[in-house]
């Protein structure tokens, strides 16, 4: 089963970084990005705002996101399932 995308856009971007390494040789940044997102799944159609997370390590010539998550903050259904006789 596939979710068709009906709209996706990011609401607002936070980036948090932090002291580099004592060799200066990286330095850790945390993203936050906030998003709505319209799709439809079986039917009914879903209204949500969610975050991603992603926790990135920078060096001198590179940028490696290390770790991710994503936390739906609100979901709700715009639509119900058409009834079938």
């Amino acid at each position: 089963m596939a979710a068709t995308l009906h709209d996706f856009k990011v609401t607002k971007l936070d980036v948090h970084s932090f002291v580099r390494t004592k060799d200066n040789a990286s330095s850790t940044h945390m993203a936050h990005l906030y998003f709505d997102i319209l799709y439809s799944l079986e039917d009914v159609r879903f209204s949500e705002q969610g975050l991603e997370v992603y926790t990135i390590v920078e060096t001198a010539d590179t940028l490696q996101i290390i770790w991710r998550n994503q936390i739906v903050l609100d979901s709700e259904p715009t639509s119900a399932p058409a009834e079938h006789p």
